[in-house]
């Protein structure tokens, strides 16, 4: 007898039979139904997996990469065309560069750079820099990679043919400034923009224009402030009796070449030309020639300064010009706010066209740079602080990627992402324009659920969108189609975010896309002045196409699909000025129901429009339900719970928790979910709309909405059951047990409730601990509890073995697992392990759909979806997107004009830079990029008909590379008149005996139409010099590969 009791029996399997005991005369809802016909497909990722690190942009592909702490790579294209690149490391990419149109420069933390290709999309190589990495500079049109070093040394990287090359330079500071003994990293390498021989090298106390062709420094800048002369911002003030040398941290070029800026740590802003070092202009944000002395310096914006106080720090800026480059302006991060403050603006100064160089003088490019046309100070609303932004050139990938941007994309030390339209400053969130990945974190999300929506109801709302109004970022790449799934319910998955968006998608398909999408914005509604408009919680009525949202400021808004009878797109903004205005300013805002339906915006056809706010200032709200039958619930933080009839709409029932259960027990309620049903409760004879409410303690609470008179509602608490769970009641569900069938209220069976029909329920409720199956009429079932915290769960309806439907219920627990459970014992068919870890903190926003399809909340920017009764596909089992499109040509790259060539700048062909980086003995081509990015290369003579617009292959970036830009003050400047650069292939003139000295001649005979023939002179020049310029090109070889290379 003792032997029998000596093991301890097995709780789970006391529970099963105990449930099976308790089910035996109830129907089995999951017939047909065993452990092999679960098996997880794991179909698609939403999001980014971890925070953002490293940006970049292709404009000439119409591609762009996003890396993050997590070691992974998001390469995006036009909708739903994404490659992620997965490293076997999770060390963070901070860098990324696209070069030639194929491949893509990757670097992380530890100094290894990683080259990988768009065509095949696989790593080509890796290396380890030789040393701590400092800078990094590239050319979209040329292999190499420069690679600045903490010791002052720069490499030079071979990224066609994966090798390093034998060219490097040597730390220059130690030349200009000899007595600087101390190491010196290399801050920024910059390229020349239209003479790849040449490059702007920084260093802590100077600045070279170093010459590959001679091997020499060009020109240098020091920046000296003399006794007296105030500096920036942040320098102290101890000794201003001294000379002092503010440590440099930036340089940029001008557009054109002549003009270099320094930028210091004492956020000194220092213009210089280029072509002799002469200091033009230094000034700060807000004070100009801060290199002269003065009595009373002014600081800030003219006000006093206190000496232990400083402002941000200048952390970058981006020297951008327009379609016409000469049209310039400098966009700078930081420096204009106290330290303690963070980095949260950009400043703007607008230079407009940039004066003629053959005709200005030093005193007018300073008073150009002193007083720029516009000075623009650009917020950015958040509080975490700016760390990068990149300019998405969208002309031409030249002009270090600053050509003609219509976005900055900026980066903040959260990992978020915001698109700045440029030079507006507005923040843009449209989801038309950006990739489903990134609209899915632009705003950064903060609730997320999924309801199923009918297939032509769906289709019909999507066709209310205006199609194309809205052009794509991104245009490269190609999808690849994935194997159909066809469903007669439409998954719609809906997303909240922060500054009040919510979007809906639909994602039965597998993959998401944003030319699909239905967006809410709420500052249209509410005004872009209201506070704290994050979206907490969203309930979405699929039948009568109403929704209803939570706020984290405690309000809720009501919104109902229809048309627009106000629909004015040709509106001016003057009416968006006035939706700015408070909510308290509104003629109906008297109540805790007011009415905003008159807040529909002008520009909206036809889409959700809103009906009513709810502000009943109740702390926060802790539940929202919008049934299907027009009656809305929303419980509080403080207990109170609001019952709306939408037929009004109004209040119908308004009380506290606590209150109505004071009679009971004396415990302090809140709703923790809501559900609205329609079944007969203790077996009444009649069904009736049944609103159970979920509580803080486990209790199940019976409400009943019945008939009032005059077409209104009245609602009565029936019963509450006690210990329904052991912790807070997360979910309701209602089930037919006959059918399996929801019992949802619905409005079919509302209409229905008039006849006297009775429909039976079973009702399931879930903890994140436990789950328990009852009757209406109170009768408990089954009962589960789960090893593992459930962040969600549902039903759904899975084809059996006899070609029917049949119902099981699946849980999502934090412990990576899909629990898949019978209906109604819960008995457990398969446990499926999901792909990828879960962050507790978001499990309980993922949803199990009727489908079988589980939308996963991975992380907060991450959501997976996965089907439980699949194939067992993994990611690997579906083709990858195409990201390299093999006809699209590079531009050339700009060049020099005349004036520039005859003060000594000395060009250098592609075939002779290749030469003197690499030496004689390249390494030969390893992979078939190299043959695919010559084929697409500028200094390929087969691609030069397409260059010159003759071909169909012609690339089209916005318009023409280098044509006249946007009629702002061009026709006064013909000396840099840009139109496309051609390189006029003329056999005659390639052929005859051009010599230097006729060239010469006609030069000196026509100097005086220098500025009306500007670069088609010079191209056509260069051209007959090419054959004059071998023997002299020769001995410049000759003499930087005896010091290079030891010939």
């Amino acid at each position: 007898m003792s032997k029998m009791f000596k093991n301890k029996p097995n709780l789970k399997n006391v529970t099963n039979v105990t449930n099976s005991l308790k089910t035996v005369r109830e129907r089995d809802l999951s017939t047909g139904l065993s452990m092999r016909n679960f098996k997880l497909d794991d179909l698609t990722r939403y999001g980014i997996a971890g925070s953002i690190m490293g940006m970049a942009y292709e404009p000439v592909q119409s591609l762009m990469a996003l890396s993050t702490d997590k070691g992974h790579i998001h390469v995006y294209g036009q909708q739903r065309v994404e490659v992620v690149f997965e490293l076997k490391t999770t060390l963070p990419i901070i860098t990324l560069k696209f070069i030639k149109g194929i491949y893509l420069v990757a670097i992380d933390t530890k100094n290894t750079i990683l080259i990988f290709s768009l065509s095949s999309k696989k790593l080509l190589a890796s290396y380890t820099a030789p040393g701590m990495i400092s800078s990094i500079e590239s050319d979209y049109s040329l292999d190499y990679l420069l690679i600045g070093l903490v010791s002052g040394v720069i490499v030079i990287y071979d990224v066609d043919r994966c090798a390093l090359a034998p060219f490097k330079i040597d730390n220059l500071q130690k030349i200009i400034i000899p007595e600087e003994r101390t190491a010196t990293p290399v801050l920024s390498i910059k390229w020349h923009p239209r003479d790849f021989g040449t490059l702007l090298i920084t260093y802590n106390y100077c600045c070279a224009v170093y010459s590959f062709t001679t091997g020499e420094i060009k020109t240098s800048f020091r920046y000296e402030l003399p006794p007296g002369a105030p500096g920036g911002d942040n320098l102290p003030k101890d000794d201003i009796d001294l000379y002092r040398y503010p440590p440099m941290v930036n340089a940029l070029w001008h557009p054109n070449g002549l003009n270099v800026v320094t930028i210091h740590e004492d956020n000194s802003i220092v213009f210089w030309d280029a072509n002799d070092g002469t200091l033009l202009q230094a000034r700060t944000l807000f004070d100009t020639d801060v290199n002269i002395p003065s009595t009373y310096p002014i600081h800030n914006n003219g006000n006093s300064k206190d000496d232990n106080k400083f402002l941000t720090p200048i952390i970058k800026a981006s020297w951008i010009c327009e379609e016409n480059p000469e049209y310039t302006s400098l966009l700078i991060c930081g420096g204009d706010s106290n330290e303690e403050e963070g980095i949260h603006t950009f400043t703007m100064l607008d230079f407009g066209v940039t004066p003629k160089y053959s005709i200005t003088s030093y005193e007018k490019m300073s008073r150009f740079y002193a007083a720029p046309k516009q000075h623009k100070v650009i917020p950015i609303h958040a509080t975490a602080n700016i760390i990068d932004f990149l300019p998405l050139g969208q002309s031409s990938p030249y002009f270090n990627g600053n050509h003609n941007p219509s976005f900055i994309l900026v980066l903040l030390d959260d990992g978020d992402l915001k698109f700045m339209n440029y030079p507006t400053g507005n923040i843009n969130f449209k989801s038309e324009i950006f990739p489903p990945s990134i609209s899915w974190i632009n705003p950064k999300i903060t609730c997320s659920t999924a309801t199923p929506v009918p297939r032509a109801q769906w289709l019909g709302m999507l066709n209310s969108k205006e199609k194309g109004k809205v052009p794509t970022l991104l245009k490269g790449g190609l999808p690849t189609k994935r194997p159909p799934r066809s469903h007669d319910l439409r998954s719609a998955l809906i997303t909240g975010h922060q500054n009040g968006y919510i979007r809906m998608r639909d994602a039965s398909l597998g993959e998401l896309d944003d030319s699909s999408v239905l967006e809410i914005d709420l500052s249209s509604v509410l005004g872009s002045n209201s506070s704290n408009m994050d979206i907490t919680q969203v309930s979405f009525a699929a039948e009568t196409a109403e929704l209803l949202c939570s706020l984290a400021n405690g309000d809720a808004l009501l919104f109902k699909f229809g048309l627009n009878k106000n629909y004015n797109p040709r509106m001016s903004d003057l009416n968006k000025r006035l939706q700015d205005l408070s909510i308290g300013n509104s003629r109906n805002s008297e109540g805790i129901l007011i009415n905003i339906a008159d807040r529909v915006p002008y520009y909206i056809r036809e889409g959700f429009l809103p009906v009513s706010l709810i502000r009943a200032n109740q702390k926060s709200i802790t539940a929202i339900k919008n049934s299907n039958v027009g009656f809305v619930c929303v419980g509080y933080e403080t207990g109170e719970i609001i019952v709306i009839d939408r037929r009004g709409p109004a209040i119908i029932f308004q009380d506290n928790l606590s209150n109505i259960m004071s009679k009971k027990k004396s415990s302090f309620y809140k709703a923790t979910s809501i559900e609205f049903l329609i079944a007969e409760i203790n077996e009444d004879g009649y069904s009736s709309i049944v609103m159970t409410i979920g509580t803080n303690i486990g209790d199940l609470m019976f409400f009943k909405i019945l008939p009032y008179g005059n077409g209104r509602f009245t609602v009565n608490f029936v019963d509450a059951l006690d210990g329904v769970n052991s912790d807070s009641i997360k979910e309701i569900i209602g089930l037919d047990p006959i059918s399996g069938n929801p019992t949802t209220a619905r409005m079919q069976d509302m209409q229905k409730l008039s006849t006297g029909v009775i429909i039976q329920s079973l009702i399931i409720t879930r903890s994140s601990k436990d789950m328990r199956v009852i009757k209406s009429n109170k009768t408990k079932l089954s009962y589960k509890v789960f090893n593992s915290v459930v962040g969600t769960g549902g039903i759904s309806m899975i084809y059996n073995e006899q070609k029917k439907y049949s119902t099981v219920y699946s849980v999502v627990t934090n412990s990576n697992e899909i629990k898949v459970l019978s209906i109604p014992s819960l008995a457990e068919f398969n446990t499926l392990v999901l792909p990828y870890s879960i962050n507790p903190q978001y499990s309980y926003q993922s949803v199990v759909l009727p489908s079988g399809d589980v939308v996963v909340r991975i992380d907060q920017t991450e959501a997976g979806l996965v089907n439980i009764a699949g194939k067992g596909l993994k990611q690997s089992s579906f083709d990858s997107d195409i990201l390299f499109n093999d006809q699209m040509v590079i531009p050339q790259r700009p060049t020099i004009n005349t004036l520039q060539y005859f003060r000594g700048t000395k060009l250098i062909t592609y075939d002779d830079f290749i030469t003197l980086i690499s030496g004689p003995n390249r390494p030969l081509t390893k992979n078939p990029e190299s043959r695919l990015s010559y084929n697409l290369s500028p200094y390929n003579p087969v691609n030069m008909p397409s260059l010159t617009g003759s071909s169909p292959r012609t690339p089209t970036l916005g318009g023409g590379f280098f044509s006249k830009g946007k009629g702002k003050d061009n026709d006064d400047d013909d000396e840099f008149k840009y139109d496309k650069p051609v390189r006029k292939y003329n056999s005659n003139i390639l052929h005859s005996p051009v010599t230097v000295k006729h060239v010469m001649r006609s030069i000196t005979n026509g100097i005086e139409s220098i500025d009306e023939g500007g670069n088609d002179y010079a191209s056509e020049f260069k051209d007959n010099m090419n054959q004059s310029m071998t023997d002299t090109r020769n001995s410049v070889l000759s003499s930087v590969f005896k010091a290079k290379f030891g010939f």
